[in-house]
């Protein structure tokens, strides 16, 4: 019986988890967003020859402000100087590549839409 409460795979994948982010920090694999860090996000390889917010940002006027991920939408938001999340461009034609449209936003004007 575990003394945790939790049955004995919890705690085996909360440690799988942790050695593949200790693995990611140590290869370098690691975005930093505001609201924390991520890791293996994806490979250079993937967008190479595209704009992509982590590898290569394009120069749009919101390139400067802070990046929040949306885990609820799986997206990254660019930040203004009035805390509202506006999707990031280059994350916003990816996304509309492959299907997606996630340009509704609660819009303060600052992105331009």
């Amino acid at each position: 019986m575990s003394e945790t409460n939790e049955p004995p795979d919890a705690s085996q994948h909360g440690r799988a988890e942790m050695t593949a982010s200790s693995q990611a920090l140590a290869n370098g694999d690691v975005t930093f967003v505001a609201n924390g860090l991520m890791t293996n996000v994806h490979p250079p390889s993937d967008c190479a020859g595209s704009a992509c917010w982590v590898h290569a940002p394009s120069e749009h006027h919101m390139v400067a402000w802070p990046v929040r991920w949306r885990e609820d939408k799986r997206i990254a938001e660019r930040v203004c100087r009035h805390g509202t999340g506006h999707p990031d461009p280059d994350d916003l034609d990816y996304q509309r590549r492959h299907g997606r449209d996630v340009s509704m936003h609660g819009c303060d004007g600052c992105c331009g839409t």
